[in-house]
C-alpha cells in the first residue's frame, strides 16, 4: 500500500509508509509481530546472498576479533567465521535475538568462537573488537540519525579498530538495476531512508570522527572502511 503513494513520495521525499498508515514501518512492525518475524526471515535470505562476498573480502582479518552490530540470528557473522577459522567473533543485539543467534550460530559450527552482547543501536553499546560489521543498518535512516549511529558504535571502539559500513552504493544520476530500486523501496518504506554513494558515507564516518579508509566491492554490496 505504501508503495501505490510512490509519486507523493517521489514529489516531496518523504516516506510513503506515514502517509499511508500514521506510524513508522518499526512502530508497525513492533505492533505486527508475525510482519516483524516474516521481515526479519527476508533480511537474512539477502544477507545470504552477499555473505561469501562479504567473508572473502581482503578487508576483513583472518585473525583477532569482529564484532557485528545489529547483526541479526549471525547470519554474516556466522560465514565469516566459516571462511577465517581463526577468528572469533562478537555479536550485538538485542536479547531476544541473540537467542534466535544461538541456534544458527551453533548449526554453522561457530558458536564456540561467539561471545553473545545485549545492546541497542540507539542505547548503550560495549564490545570489544580489532573489527566492526555495520550492515544494511545506515540506509534505514536519515544522516542525522545515521550520525547518531556511527557515534555509538565509535565510543566503543578502541584507538586503531576499524568499522566496515556494508551497504550498497547509489552515485548520484548513476541508475543501478538493483540499488536504485532498493533506493526507491527505502524512500516508500524508511523515514527519510536511502542508499548512499561512498562519498556520502566517507563523509558519515569522517563526521563521526572515523577516518574514512579503503572501499571494496562485495557482491551487490560495498565495504567502506573507517578507522578510529
Amino acid at each position: 500500500n505504501a508503495w501505490g503513494d510512490l509519486t507523493e513520495s517521489v514529489r516531496s521525499g518523504r516516506s510513503a509508509f506515514e502517509r499511508v498508515y500514521g506510524m513508522s514501518v518499526w512502530d508497525w512492525f513492533a505492533a505486527h509481530p508475525e510482519e516483524q518475524s516474516l521481515f526479519a526471515a527476508a533480511m537474512r535470505s539477502v544477507t545470504e546472498l552477499d555473505a561469501p562476498a562479504i567473508a572473502a573480502s581482503s578487508l576483513v582479518p583472518d585473525e583477532g576479533v569482529v564484532c557485528d552490530v545489529a547483526g541479526g540470528a549471525g547470519t554474516l557473522l556466522g560465514e565469516i567465521l566459516v571462511e577465517r577459522p581463526k577468528l572469533r567473533g562478537v555479536l550485538l543485539e538485542a536479547p531476544g535475538v541473540l537467542r534466535e543467534a544461538e541456534k544458527h550460530l551453533s548449526g554453522r559450527g561457530v558458536f564456540d568462537r561467539v561471545e553473545l552482547v545485549e545492546g541497542d543501536l540507539f542505547g548503550e553499546l560495549s564490545a570489544d573488537a580489532d573489527v566492526y560489521l555495520l550492515k544494511n543498518i545506515l540506509h534505514d535512516w536519515d544522516d542525522a540519525t545515521g550520525a547518531r549511529i556511527l557515534a555509538g558504535v565509535r565510543a566503543t571502539m578502541k584507538p586503531g579498530s576499524r568499522l566496515l559500513v556494508v551497504e550498497q552504493l547509489q552515485d548520484p544520476n548513476r541508475p543501478h538495476p538493483v540499488t536504485s530500486l532498493v533506493d526507491l523501496h527505502m524512500l516508500t518504506q524508511c523515514v527519510d531512508g536511502r542508499e548512499r554513494s561512498s562519498d556520502e558515507l566517507r563523509g558519515l564516518l569522517a563526521g563521526a570522527g572515523l577516518s574514512p579508509g579503503r572501499v571494496e566491492r562485495a557482491g551487490v554490496s560495498a565495504l567502506v572502511e573507517g578507522t578510529r
